[in-house]
């Protein structure tokens, strides 16, 4: 049998065998569990036997195995949880947390219920943290700890905390282009739009200035509108529109669960329904502009999540 494969023990419920380098370990579920074939660890307080293993499962969360057979970021119910659930990374689950008003349902993800009113659960590897981070305040480093680099072209970095964009700059983060964003996309950021410039300017997108794919992502910004665009693997696209008033500092966040996609721009807030994977053009995350619709003015700071951040106050 292949590396990996478990069978169950006759006459033992949390008991069960794992085939590696040829031989069978005994493995044990841990206590309220019983082995399954094929689905692992589950859910099952009527086995009370004592396991005789003297190798149990490092899983203190007893959900490794069900992570084991599902694609990632597939999410499912955290038990006795309204806001709580459990997303599968890299075959290993985490912890994940609805925002407050909204409960999680399972195959329909977060949706509204004002009457679920628990505190969120951090995951127990730490709660979600962000892909890249930049606010401009020392430097133009990234620090979310991942040493994300990003390459500036024609920027003005101000000692008040903030870069300047003109029409030839651009601000390339080639990270984003080798890796898919899932199901789970989170971005926060605050600008300043000057007076001047093209009326139609693309503050982000994914669009390579030498790639004529399509984007998937993109925030653009008009004279007196900002529209937010998203796009799916399976070809859909949805577009939010909010009305930019003459403050011209603008607080903006973007949002995708894999179920909604939702936006806020100041104190508006708008949403459409939207399913699926965002699609992956390949292409590098571009804040700036793509083409000749650039954006003029000032970026204060942006943070990029690929899950969904439990408490947006420390974003501001």
């Amino acid at each position: 049998m292949p590396q990996g494969s478990e069978l169950r023990v006759p006459g033992k419920c949390r008991q069960y065998l794992r085939c590696y380098n040829g031989k069978a370990e005994e493995k044990c579920c841990q206590w309220g569990y019983s082995f399954k074939p094929g689905r692992g660890c589950r859910r099952d307080y009527h086995c009370k036997e004592k396991c005789d293993s003297q190798h149990p499962v490092p899983d203190p969360h007893g959900l490794q195995d069900r992570c084991r057979y599902l694609p990632d970021h597939s999410t499912f119910p955290m038990e006795g949880r309204c806001r709580g659930y459990w997303t599968c990374y890299n075959r290993k689950p985490r912890a994940s947390c609805c925002l407050e008003g909204y409960s999680f349902i399972e195959g329909k993800g977060c949706q509204r219920n004002y009457r679920c009113r628990e505190s969120c659960i951090p995951s127990p590897a730490g709660d979600c943290r962000p892909e890249a981070s930049y606010d401009f305040k020392n430097s133009l480093d990234d620090q979310s700890g991942n040493n994300v680099r990003a390459k500036y072209q024609h920027v003005k970095h101000s000692r008040s905390g903030k870069i300047k964009f003109s029409r030839s700059s651009r601000m390339t983060i080639e990270h984003f282009a080798r890796q898919s964003f899932g199901t789970h996309l989170f971005i926060a950021l605050k600008f300043k739009k000057y007076k001047y410039g093209s009326r139609r300017q693309v503050l982000l997108t994914n669009c390579a200035c030498c790639v004529s794919q399509k984007p998937s992502i993109q925030i653009i910004v008009t004279r007196r509108r900002i529209k937010m665009k998203l796009a799916t693997s399976d070809g859909r696209r949805e577009k939010l529109k909010f009305r930019l008033k003459r403050r011209r500092k603008v607080r903006l966040t973007l949002q995708y669960d894999g179920n909604t996609f939702r936006g806020t721009v100041n104190n508006q807030k708008r949403s459409a329904q939207l399913r699926g994977r965002i699609a992956n053009t390949h292409s590098p995350l571009v804040i700036g502009g793509c083409h000749d619709d650039s954006f003029v003015g000032k970026l204060f700071y942006i943070h990029i999540y690929k899950c969904l951040p439990s408490d947006r106050r420390q974003l501001k």
